[in-house]
């Protein structure tokens, strides 16, 4: 956790401040080990291996000496491949044009950057290379032990001087209000339950007008899918209908819609537990920002909702 970035943590519980104790261990302008004790209400946090852990429950003390291969994780290259062999080609031709467009929108914006639900670190591993911008960026996702494989990728690909690691619920992230520059999204909203709380901390830690970018597989009303969805809590961003509401609910306007692959059938997938085989589906897009304080838009025009394509379209 890079101490630049350590200066906009706050109380994942209740946003208080954060005061580091003993053990603490710092390597080369990171915290590599600490425990974080809330100024206001108690509750502990940690950095281990220089990950942030801010998940639910807090996490017990642990011996910061511990051997510094311990999380160590070897990135699963062939998980990814086999997954985008799973998918139908124009599936993955949308997967690889998110990954692109979300990289071009990073390398337009400045400042402190958030990649939420990081996963693997795809969008951080294209972004953080050589030649790419001076920004800080923090990766934060709930998996922990993906989050140090995540690490262990970004090192070996040299792209880890300006990263930071943080695991989190994802309904309360610990970073101040409107810290933020921008915050980034690959597919977030399609595997993260609970979107109206979780798009609120977006918008809380946005700095206004400032954009939220996001790729998300939907599909359409009134199918099995949305059924099954409100089981896995994640019914609120399955159709476009729904994704819209829940932005504007939390108080994010959107700039610009984009379908970049859509189809008909959904096919038998493994590794998705949404869409279900054979429902519609749609890979998009979007580009929101944070609402001014009054409610002024900064002169961004809500679009009018777009009808889902069609396989033959």
């Amino acid at each position: 956790m890079l101490e630049r970035v350590a200066r906009v943590l706050c109380c994942a519980r209740c946003g208080g401040d954060l005061s580091r104790e003993f053990p603490l261990q710092k390597v080369g302008g990171r915290l590599r080990f600490a425990d974080l004790r809330c100024r206001q209400c108690a509750a502990g946090w940690a950095i281990r291996e220089g990950v942030g852990i801010f998940g639910k429950p807090a996490p017990e003390p642990m011996d910061w000496r511990s051997d510094p291969g311990l999380f160590a994780r070897t990135p699963d290259e062939e998980y990814w491949r086999t997954y985008l062999a799973a998918l139908p080609p124009e599936a993955e031709r949308g997967v690889e044009q998110a990954l692109s467009a979300l990289e071009g929108c990073v390398r337009g914006l400045s400042g402190l950057l958030v990649d939420f639900s990081t996963c693997t670190g795809h969008v951080l591993r294209r972004v953080t290379g050589p030649g790419a911008s001076r920004e800080l960026f923090v990766g934060l996702d709930p998996d922990l032990p993906r989050l140090y494989a995540t690490q262990a990728a970004l090192r070996k690909d040299r792209c880890y001087s300006r990263v930071s690691l943080a695991q989190v619920e994802p309904r309360h992230w610990p970073l101040r209000d409107r810290s933020a520059q921008g915050v980034v999204s690959f597919y977030g909203p399609s595997i993260v339950p609970y979107a109206r709380t979780w798009m609120g901390e977006v918008a809380r830690v946005l700095r206004p007008g400032c954009p939220f970018v996001f790729s998300s597989l939907l599909t359409r009303e009134r199918t099995l899918t949305v059924r099954q969805a409100a089981r896995l809590h994640l019914e609120e961003t399955l159709t476009e209908p729904r994704l819209r509401q829940a932005l504007e609910h939390s108080g994010l306007l959107v700039d610009s819609w984009e379908v970049i692959a859509h189809g008909s059938r959904w096919p038998r997938n493994p590794f998705d537990p949404l869409p279900l085989e054979g429902d519609p589906w749609s890979h998009v897009l979007v580009r929101a920002r944070r609402r001014r304080p009054d409610g002024v838009p900064e002169a961004v025009q809500l679009l009018e909702p777009t009808t889902f394509p069609s396989a033959a379209g």
